[in-house]
């Protein structure tokens, strides 16, 4: 059974690619760690078509958004649209904890899951 679920998302090739750079850290530093990693596709529909991360991800469909114009209200329908994909992971995490891992965060510490769970 997972110690911990981590929940991010995925919507452009940049974020595929450095969620794919955080799954590999993720498993140096904590070795014989069990987590499940809840993966949100929120790419926009009808963008271009963006490689999924490459790890041992369970993906979740997101909020389908439609495309968004750069000009109007562009950081508001962002963080809309993020918080609705993260949302929808919520009713797949069965672990006791959970954490919210943006793509381009990574937390370098050596065993920083159980340090995190024993804190």
């Amino acid at each position: 059974m997972p110690e911990i679920t981590i929940c991010s998302m995925y919507h452009s090739k940049d974020s595929s690619d450095l969620l794919t750079l955080n799954y590999d850290l993720v498993k140096t530093l904590n070795p014989g760690v069990k987590f499940l990693w809840l993966i949100g596709d929120n790419r926009p529909r009808g963008g271009e078509p963006v490689e999924p991360p490459k790890g041992e991800f369970t993906f979740i469909k997101g909020y389908e958004k439609e495309e968004m114009d750069p000009v109007v209200n562009w950081p508001i329908l962002a963080a809309y649209h993020g918080g609705s994909c993260l949302n929808a992971l919520l009713p797949h995490c069965r672990t006791k904890y959970v954490l919210f891992l943006d793509s381009d965060f990574f937390v370098v510490q050596q065993n920083w899951i159980r340090e995190m769970i024993k804190h």
